[in-house]
């Protein structure tokens, strides 16, 4: 294998793992105590969403992640825009004993709480469709209704 390929080998495995890294942390936080979690609503939400970290009145992407030796943490370069201004910073991301979040500005340390995840709606069935019934209960004789036995009336 040449180095080229060795190369591009790696840079075709790493990119997905990285992707995956960011995608664990994907979801809805809390950046204070009374912050309702109310799908639609932002106020008072850190949201991290396709590498994008949504806080209060800014956005910063996660580029370049490095997974931290013997830990579930990730260190990310933050490349942000807010209130007209833009700059980059470290920051360390990872998920908490609770399940929220942890993040590591250089000189700060802040826990955020989850917001449950929102229920998930059924997808509806197309008109005319059958709920699928597995191949065993239609196959199966004992499985079929029973007819009953039909009563006169006096």
């Amino acid at each position: 294998m040449t180095p080229a390929t060795k190369l591009l080998t790696f840079l075709l495995c790493a990119a997905p793992a990285a992707q995956i890294q960011a995608q664990a942390l994907d979801g809805r936080y809390k950046l204070t105590e009374t912050a309702q979690c109310i799908p639609g609503a932002d106020d008072g939400i850190l949201r991290i969403e396709d590498d994008i970290l949504y806080g209060a009145e800014a956005r910063c992407r996660m580029t370049n992640p490095l997974d931290v030796t013997d830990m579930d943490a990730t260190l990310y370069d933050m490349v942000c825009l807010g209130e007209g201004t833009g700059w980059q910073e470290r920051a360390l991301l990872m998920r908490a004993a609770t399940g929220g979040l942890i993040l590591v500005w250089d000189g700060y340390a802040f826990e955020y709480e989850a917001c449950p995840a929102p229920p998930k709606r059924p997808t509806p069935r197309p008109e005319g469709s059958a709920p699928d019934l597995p191949v065993s209960m239609s196959a199966d004789p004992a499985m079929r209704p029973r007819p009953r036995p039909l009563t006169t009336r006096d």
